[in-house]
């Protein structure tokens, strides 16, 4: 090329941020590149930074043929490398995605004992293709086969996976059902100076195909494990979204010594769209840029919280819809509902139940709730004391709508029980809990929720799938990952409520998933009283299609903060309306709305 040289580009490497490409540049080209990499920093420093990503790469040679920038023949190799790596991923990626290629196998590949379906077989090539993957499908797809279909290659053994407190006999047994071939074990001390030793053959390597621990102990075996495991299964993947915590930091470094990295789940971020980036750059360091980058790209800005990684997940994404596509496109993200992967299911159908409510011990329990309501309408007082008495009304109105309501749930359950062999009930209070396994005890139910250890939530699940158990009390958010239900019940109950739908729909496909045979019906006991109508309208189970009650979240889309005022606000309003005390204004509010 010639004519004007515009500037200079360099391959630098920075103490703290690693490698990245330095530009000096005219000041109209500086404008143009910034349209072209939004991620690149503004300010007036004398230089223009981008990190060394195979996506920055791309952009950069492209500028470079638009362009005559100066640049040594070494950084020029080594740009034009990395777009043509980027070309070779998108182009693999679309195909894999519309079917017309595949990842090669060789002729040591295992072949696994069940046949994997066309849609599984997808997944494995993404995760080979790009090296990390989030598999968000609806439940029922079979994540766990699509995660073990990756260790088909030896290439990818030995492997870890990391597991929620409780589930692993069950990947054990999905191990031995798809791929007897491979030796699995779980670790399930803290100690693993004491316990490595017994996991290694004569030469030092690991004598096991695939470990499995869970998130509870996995910092303990972070240094054992980091650059001897060359592929990590992440189950319940939203389990390492915040960064800063032990859990994190081990999963990172175990991960980012790796090959493949597969992260599961069918809600991968339950609260903020930034969480993205934390579970992405645990999975691929740098898949997303730097965290600088991703919040000027992705996030309209610096992060008013700023730069620090433990607060990184607190940051809402401005255009969901594209950096979805984006992922999509680069094979990070794979979601589909059963329908798209072919299979076919009874459905679920939503059921509101209105149950009575003990009105003397609501208002008991929900004390000086009034009081709270006011303070949180008020003008006067603190965001701080907006938060901190939000957090204590919302949490004393469920308990206490819960508690009132928990006997006329279980009379419904009993009444269920006189046609349904089965019935899985989810709630979230202990007081709650309580109060349903005295007036059921003649079914002998079980429970499976955030205070019983492993061992005794395995117990539960055999008592109620295999034993003469016929309800099964699951917390809200304590039955990810649990499977085998659907093969003997059909009949849910939500005797508690969640704030979040996606959380709804994903213990609703606990049971709405093959091999089920018939229609899953889900009811929701509410009651006229307390916390219940206002998270009615939140849920809006009224609206939900059978098709998309266990679909896949959208896992880019929440705005937390503004649901969050929202949600204690409309409390609020309840109490006082309740109580006759609400402001004219609000009440001429109410009216308009």
């Amino acid at each position: 090329m010639t004519g004007r040289v515009v500037g200079s580009i360099k391959l630098v490497t920075d103490p703290t941020q690693g490698r990245a490409w330095q530009i000096a540049a005219d000041p109209d080209i500086v404008i143009r590149l910034k349209r072209i990499l939004p991620s690149i920093k503004t300010s007036r420093a004398e230089f223009l930074h981008v990190s060394d990503t195979e996506t920055n790469g791309r952009e950069l040679e492209w500028a470079t043929t638009r362009w005559h920038f100066d640049m040594t023949d070494a950084d020029r190799a080594h740009l034009t490398q990395r777009a043509a790596e980027d070309q070779k991923r998108e182009h693999l990626v679309a195909g894999i995605l519309t079917g017309t290629a595949q990842v090669a196998r060789n002729d040591n590949w295992l072949t696994p004992r069940i046949p994997l379906r066309s849609h599984q077989r997808v997944a494995i090539d993404l995760a080979k293709a790009s090296g990390a993957l989030i598999i968000g499908d609806e439940l029922g797809g079979g994540k766990t086969a699509m995660s073990l279909g990756v260790l088909e290659d030896p290439a990818a053994r030995p492997a870890l996976v990391v597991i929620v407190t409780g589930l692993g006999n069950q990947w054990l047994r999905e191990l031995n059902k798809f791929y007897p071939q491979l030796r699995g074990v779980e670790l399930r001390t803290t100690k693993a100076d004491e316990e490595f030793p017994s996991l290694c053959g004569p030469d030092g390597s690991l004598a096991y195909d695939v470990l499995l621990v869970n998130y509870a102990k996995l910092a303990s075996w972070r240094y054992h494990l980091a650059g001897k495991i060359r592929s990590v299964i992440f189950d319940e993947v939203q389990e390492i979204r915040r960064p800063g915590t032990q859990k994190y930091e081990a999963a990172a470094h175990i991960s980012n010594a790796a090959r493949t990295s597969v992260g599961l789940s069918a809600t991968p971020v339950y609260n903020f769209g930034g969480e993205i980036f934390a579970i992405m750059d645990a999975l691929q360091e740098g898949s997303l840029g730097l965290r600088s980058e991703f919040l000027r790209e992705w996030c309209g800005g610096s992060s008013p919280y700023g730069n620090d990684s433990g607060t990184m997940a607190k940051i809402s994404v401005d255009n969901p819809e594209a950096l979805r596509a984006h992922l999509e496109g680069r094979g990070l993200f794979l979601v589909r509902t059963l329908e798209e992967m072919g299979i076919a299911t009874a459905g679920a159908l939503p059921i509101e139940q209105v149950v009575p409510s003990d009105a003397a011990t609501y208002e008991h329990l929900s004390g000086n709730a009034v009081e709270m309501a006011k303070l949180i309408l008020s003008q006067d007082a603190s965001n701080t004391e907006k938060w901190r008495t939000a957090s204590e009304l919302d949490y004393r109105l469920r308990q206490a709508t819960g508690i009132a309501k928990a006997p006329f749930v279980a009379d419904f359950v009993r009444l269920l029980l006189e046609s349904q062999q089965k019935v899985v009930l989810f709630g979230w209070h202990r007081a709650v809990y309580d109060v349903w396994v005295e007036r059921l005890k003649r079914y002998k139910p079980v429970l499976y929720t955030g205070t019983e250890s492993a061992a005794a939530k395995g117990r539960s699940l055999d008592d109620f799938i295999n034993g003469d158990s016929r309800v099964l009390i699951v917390s809200l958010r304590s039955g990810a990952g649990i499977d085998g239900l659907q093969h003997v019940a059909s009949t849910l109950v939500f005797g508690e409520l969640d704030w979040s739908p996606g959380v709804l729909r994903q213990c609703i496909g606990r049971l709405n998933r093959p091999p089920q045979l018939r229609k899953v019906l889900a009811y929701f006991c509410v009651s006229n009283d307390g916390s219940d109508p206002v998270m009615l309208d939140t849920i809006n189970i009224k609206a939900m299609e059978s098709k998309r009650l266990t679909g896949a979240t959208d896992m880019l889309g929440a705005q937390p903060t503004e649901a969050a005022r929202s949600q204690a606000k409309q409390l609020a309003v309840a109490v006082l309306e309740r109580a006759g005390q609400l402001p004219p204004t609000l009440d001429a509010e109410q009216e308009s709305a």
